[in-house]
């Protein structure tokens, strides 16, 4: 008797689209999923994705954050570590695969400790991810990544840290 996939068994099942033909129409395409919150469409279609461009940063990206947003912590701290070399660390330079020490990927590391923050309440994985954020602040000056690393330099009390780098944050909002 044929094996039968539980997609098969429901018609209505959302299937991933055929993988577009160039690294740019595939980022394009996972995007939108992801915006759309069709995480693991997403996921298969990244996955899939990197079969054909194994070096592709971005991919690696929206799979570790389709990963995220289903709650797979470990699976998505495993897919930054090929970008980063274990234990994830985020001053660990270099970095795999091309990858620099940008906002988005240093912002996904920092996630992957906030959320294993959320779940243990363990001081260390909070100041991980607070390091990272602020990693990620110092590279790009984004709002999103110094507001996280400010509210978690709040959290494990480290008060003067909030207040400074909040103050940027501020400053550069005004600009």
């Amino acid at each position: 008797m044929p094996s039968v996939s539980s997609r098969s068994l429901n018609p209505r099942s959302p299937q991933p689209p055929d993988l577009p033909s160039s690294q740019e129409e595939v980022e394009a395409a996972i995007q939108k999923m992801l915006d759309q919150g069709q995480t693991f469409l997403a996921h298969d279609l990244a996955r899939k994705a990197l079969r054909r461009f194994p070096d592709s940063v971005r991919l690696r990206q929206a799979t570790a954050l389709a990963l995220l947003r289903a709650g797979a912590l470990a699976e998505a701290q495993d897919v930054l570590e090929d970008l980063y070399p274990a234990p994830l660390r985020a001053d660990v330079i270099p970095l795999r695969h091309g990858a620099e020490a940008d906002e988005e990927t240093l912002g996904l590391i920092a996630r992957v400790y906030k959320d294993l923050w959320k779940r243990s309440g363990r001081v260390e994985d909070a100041r991980r991810a607070r390091d990272a954020y602020g990693r990620g602040f110092e590279a790009s000056g984004g709002s999103w990544t110094g507001i996280n690393a400010a509210t978690l330099s709040w959290i494990v009390g480290d008060r003067t840290q909030a207040a400074q780098i909040a103050g940027q944050v501020l400053d550069a909002a005004e600009r």
